[in-house]
This record gives structure tokens, C-alpha cells and sequence, in this order.
């Protein structure tokens, strides 16, 4: 039954949407939060629904709702989810949260506000996790962007505080699958604000990078001897006479 959406109710459409890696094979799978707050006429609907899951098959191919084969068939009213890697196993997780629980499950807990969908993906593909931590710019790294190179492959990821899901945030450790490689060609971190790069060639898979940005903030300048600067004038490197 088609419907426009824009007659919809604000809380009738999914709030959440994960683009991640889940079965590390090198291209980023959809994962998306369902439910419905308040019926809508017309529409033959319950008010709780599935979460999704569609898995990437690659440039030019159709995604594949693998929602049933790998277990995300979960009705609820869900808004809110995060990627983690609760078991730093290298995989992907999600945690939901649940506006209202599905009083058609049993048994039934009222208190059921959260769901954890463990990944359990057993493909044997290699990962890489990179954190990053800031100096010159914000401790958090917010903004910074990863580029990894394997072959030729670029995966990309950035550093982001909240972003497209509901009352969300996700780890700020950044996830790449990596399919059969054992080594990375190279990760460049492009550090936010035009604070540098960072590069690291050759890097073994299935381990947690910690990257911390180098300090440049201070500069040496040389200036002639007795020129005045800031105030001052200068004798020689280092040492300055007061000019008034």
C-alpha cells in the first residue's frame, strides 16, 4: 500500500540507520531500527516491527536483507543504536534501544529497553581498529579521518560525535574489515583542522591501533639579530631585550 511519506507522522518512519562492515568483507552493510509509535489509518500495521539488516554485495549488485539468517528479527519499537564491539572479538555489535517493548513476545518483560545483537559472523576475515587520540587538536579527535589501503581498495572512516541515529553515539574506535589480508598496505590518519598526517605503512590485521597525534604547535623562528618582534628585540636565538 503506497503512502506519501511526507503524510506520514514523524514517529511512524525508522530513526536510525548503521552503515557498517558486519561480516568484514571490505564494504559497508545497512542496519536499520523499525517501529511505529501510534497506528495510521488506512495502513494495515502492529505497532512494533523488526529491525533490518542488508548485506553489501558489491558495486552495482542489489543489497540482500539478511534480517531472518542472522538473527535481527527482533519486533519492537526501536529508535536509538550504536555500534560497539562489546567482546573485542574485531566484529561489529549493535545496542538498540526500545521506546516499547513487543508485548506480543513471551514471555514478556516490561522493563526490556535495550537489545544487544551480538555478531557472530564466522567468515575468518581480518579486521583492523584504529583510535585515535588528539594533542593539538581536541582530545577526541572529533572530525579526523582514517584512510586505509589495501590493494586496491580505500575504506574511509571519520571520527564523529552522535550522528544520523537517534540519541545515539557509537564507539569512536574506528572498524575496517579487511577480507584475506594479512597486512595492510598503509593507514594515513588526516589528523581535523588541517593539524597534520600521520602515516603507517605495512600494518599486521586483527589489532587495535591506538594512534596518537604528534605535537607541532611549536615552531622554531629564526630572526635577524636586533630585528624587533612581538614587542621586542631580539639578540639571538632565544633571548630578547624589552623595547618599551
Amino acid at each position: 500500500d503506497h503512502r506519501d511519506l511526507h503524510s506520514f507522522p514523524h514517529d511512524a518512519l525508522p530513526i536510525s540507520a548503521n552503515w557498517f562492515d558486519y561480516d568484514l568483507d571490505m564494504d559497508l552493510d545497512l542496519h536499520v531500527t523499525n517501529g511505529f509509535l501510534m497506528p495510521i489509518p488506512g495502513i494495515n500495521t502492529e505497532y512494533a516491527d523488526n529491525n533490518r539488516l542488508f548485506r553489501n554485495n558489491g558495486p552495482g549488485k542489489p543489497f540482500t536483507d539478511v534480517s531472518i539468517e542472522e538473527g535481527m528479527l527482533s519486533a519492537g519499537i526501536d529508535r536509538g543504536a550504536s555500534q560497539i564491539d562489546f567482546d573485542n572479538d574485531g566484529d561489529v555489535d549493535l545496542l538498540c534501544s526500545v521506546v516499547r517493548p513487543d508485548k506480543t513476545t513471551s514471555p514478556y518483560n516490561e522493563n526490556d529497553y535495550f537489545k544487544l545483537f551480538e555478531n557472530k559472523q564466522n567468515t575468518g576475515h581480518k579486521w583492523l581498529k584504529v583510535q585515535l587520540v588528539g594533542s593539538s587538536t581536541d582530545r577526541l579527535a572529533m572530525g579526523s579521518r582514517v584512510k586505509v589501503y589495501t590493494g586496491k581498495t580505500t575504506q574511509i572512516r571519520e571520527v564523529i560525535s552522535g550522528g544520523g541515529n537517534y540519541l545515539s553515539q557509537s564507539t569512536r574506535k574506528l572498524s575496517f574489515g579487511l577480507m584475506d589480508n594479512a597486512i595492510v598496505d598503509s593507514v594515513v590518519v588526516l589528523w581535523t583542522g588541517r593539524k597534520g598526517k600521520t602515516t603507517l605503512k605495512n600494518v599486521n590485521s586483527n589489532q587495535l591501533l591506538r594512534i596518537i597525534q604528534p605535537y607541532w604547535d611549536t615552531t622554531k623562528v629564526e630572526i635577524c639579530a636586533n630585528e624587533e618582534l612581538f614587542g621586542k628585540k631580539w639578540t639571538s636565538y632565544g633571548e630578547h631585550l624589552e623595547t618599551g
